[in-house]
């Protein structure tokens, strides 16, 4: 039987605190995910320490996942089953739909996968949406552990003096390829992989928790004492400390862990991890983390943004959640087949909500869910603008950060090129833009089905400004020198392109134009200029080359954060809208905005490089004021992006141009 150790107990608690702070109050503790790190390094080192102890021979799997199952699914199984219960009554079909796929997915120990793939990954805004999403840690957790046990059993019949250094190999692979984004920027480039849920990603995690075993244990107190002071501090720094880039430090969280499992015990801050209230909280941190989660989403559908009491309250509740759980879960340790009973109703209960759209297709909530909800887009799939492609696939760089917009389910989507309109007919427009262009791509759509046209959607960032660009902290969104002159080079070699929409929220990008191609820095003073000129550029060699430029005029722009979310809320909950005048724009306030933009592309439209269409006199015709919510109609996403029926409302006022440029006018004989 395993000798209890109470500093273990004791690391949990400070990763588990970190963990439920970053959550619930992200601008407190920005890093504070890094507790899952701390995590990961506790498992490793309890799993090696089991391992050691028996010899391949001496291994059962079926014992192994007996107690790993009954360790882990019991209290997930409650989690799950209880919270989906309770969003049957309160989330609407979107939310719903997703809490099911996640929660059906974690069950099978597979939702980092699913999150990986179908969702915008850890750090995409609509992860506060989903009650399980912090489950990918358990799936991966499950996964490590049938392959630590796995490879264990390889191990043992290979040479014993090459058993190390595989085991090194190994996790410095695993290192390199978690920070593989940094190992990039180190030989000059620029790619940007997330590996947040990727299982290959921690193994090295777990695997440092075995260097425990090989830290030196002859040395003298006062540097125990001082090695743990500083790897406390460390993690805490670290932590709490706002990064933009955080790069290695996470090499930093895991080699300060493996201080404290090793040197703790003995050490000036053991009374600390061993007092009473950080041995309870290190006692249901699974639980703890099981639970504070779904609270605080839940907590946010209901009331919005937590205030500092609120905040508090969420806690607690999580607390008491997590106290509850493991009294009567987590401690009992139910048997296996009433743990696998329990796994598949909640199996089956998720698959029923997922596969019906969250169970409620005739509902009132379904209404409001098609108005935001964006739809898949139809990938091009005619020959004559695809043969060019290979010649363009610098376009193709990652682009998770902005397909939150188009692609609910599908953020990983290669497509470069989406049909617009009537699939029976030749494209003879082209739409590009930055995420502006891509929530426009419904409105679009309906529009030229409307008009019996046909164009094509290009499915990358595509800012305007030849000779000039600005510089995006995501690489997918920075469309450098390359990207904009392979545009340029395409368009030359499809003559039946014949216009080129483009949208951007460009009273914004007005003063971000900062880098010349060659790199050198723009002066602030002469940012809008080189903006004007940039633009000028790029609209001069399109219509040199035989194409029409069209500029779409900025979207409205109101204050809320999420005005989807709250006019949903309020709607579905039946209460009222919290600060209503943050759901509305005025024309006055629009115009003030765009004064400069205007002024600019109406120069370049004099000059005949562009057409600009604006139809802010419609979208503002109702006594000089848009709101987000309009004739029982959603027409906001967030702040600045239009929901679907907000690009259908837009674009139902660019019909007329649409039709004047590209449906030939019928004269009589």
């Amino acid at each position: 039987m395993k000798e209890y150790q109470p500093h273990l107990t004791g690391i949990r608690a400070l990763a588990i605190l970190l963990v439920v702070i970053y959550h619930v109050c992200e601008p407190i503790c920005p890093r504070g995910y890094y507790g899952v790190s701390i995590f990961f390094v506790l498992s490793g080192y309890l799993l090696i320490s089991g391992l050691l102890r028996l010899e391949p021979t001496q291994l059962s799997f079926k014992e192994f996942t007996r107690k790993k199952v009954l360790r882990i699914y019991p209290s997930l199984v409650t989690l799950i089953l209880s919270v989906l219960v309770l969003c049957v009554f309160l989330f609407p079909p979107h939310m719903l739909t997703r809490a099911a796929d996640t929660g059906l997915t974690s069950l099978l120990a597979v939702s980092n996968i699913y999150l990986d793939e179908c969702t915008g990954g850890y750090f995409a805004t609509n992860v506060a949406e989903n009650p399980f999403v912090h489950t990918w840690f358990l799936s991966i957790t499950i996964q490590l552990y049938i392959i630590f046990f796995t490879g264990w059993i390889i191990l043992g019949y290979t040479p014993e003096k090459y058993r190390i250094g595989i085991l090194v190999v190994i996790g410095a692979a695993s290192m390199i390829w978690a920070h593989q984004n940094e190992v990039c920027k180190i030989f000059g480039k620029t790619d940007s992989i997330t590996t947040y849920y990727w299982t290959t990603a921690r193994i090295w995690e777990m695997l440092a928790g075995g260097l425990v075993f090989l830290t030196p244990a002859k040395i003298s107190q006062r540097w125990k004492h001082i090695l743990t002071i500083l790897a406390l501090a460390a993690i805490i720094v670290l932590s709490f400390r706002p990064s933009p880039n955080p790069g290695f430090a996470d090499v930093a969280i895991v080699a300060a862990t493996i201080v404290l499992i090793a040197y703790t015990p003995t050490s000036c801050i053991r009374q600390f991890f061993e007092n009473k209230a950080v041995q309870w909280l290190g006692k249901i941190s699974f639980s703890l983390y099981l639970w504070h989660w779904p609270v605080f989403v839940i907590w946010c559908w209901l009331s919005g943004t937590p205030t500092a009491c609120e905040t508090g309250l969420i806690i607690l509740t999580g607390l008491i959640l997590a106290a509850v759980t493991y009294h009567l879960v987590e401690r009992p340790r139910f048997s296996i087949l009433f743990t696998g009973i329990a796994w598949g109703v909640t199996g089956i209960l998720a698959g029923i909500l997922a596969a019906t759209r969250g169970g409620m297709k005739n509902s009132a909530f379904l209404s409001y869910y098609e108005q935001v909800e964006y739809p898949s887009a139809r990938a091009y799939t005619g020959n004559s603008l695809r043969k060019d492609l290979p010649a363009f696939t610098a376009l193709s760089n990652r682009l998770d950060s902005h397909d939150r917009y188009l692609f609910h389910y599908t953020s990983k989507n290669k497509e470069l090129l989406f049909q617009i309109g009537e699939d029976s007919k030749e494209p003879t427009f082209l739409l590009i833009g930055d995420s502006h262009a891509q929530v426009l791509y419904p409105g679009f759509d309906t529009v030229a089905k409307g008009c019996q046209i046909a164009g094509v959607y290009l499915h990358t960032y595509i800012l305007p400004f030849y000779g000039a660009r600005i510089p995006m902290d995501d690489p997918s969104m920075d469309c450098t020198r390359e990207r904009l002159e392979n545009l340029l080079k395409w368009l030359s070699l499809h003559p039946e392109i014949t216009h080129v929409y483009v949208a951007n929220i460009w009273w914004g990008r007005l003063p971000q134009v900062s880098r010349e191609w060659s790199g050198k820095k723009v002066p602030r003073e002469q940012r809008e200029d080189r903006f004007a000129s940039s633009l000028h550029d790029f609209c001069k060699i399109c219509t040199e080359m035989g194409k029409k430029v069209v500029l779409l005029a900025d979207a409205p722009y109101i204050q809320a954060a999420s005005p989807m979310k709250d006019i949903m809320r309020s709607k579905i909950l039946n209460k009222s809208l919290t600060q209503p005048d943050d759901h509305t724009d005025t024309h006055q306030a629009w115009l003030q905005r765009n004064e400069k933009v205007n002024a600019v592309i109406k120069q370049i439209e004099t000059a005949g490089y562009c057409t600009v269409i604006d139809a802010s006199n419609d979208l503002y015709a109702n006594n000089g004021i848009f709101s987000a919510f309009h004739n029982n109609e959603i027409l906001m996403r967030d702040k600045d992006h239009l929901s679907v029926k907000g690009a259908q409302h837009f674009m139902k006022y660019h019909e007329a141009s649409l039709r004047c440029f590209h449906v030939p006018s019928r004269t009589s004989p």
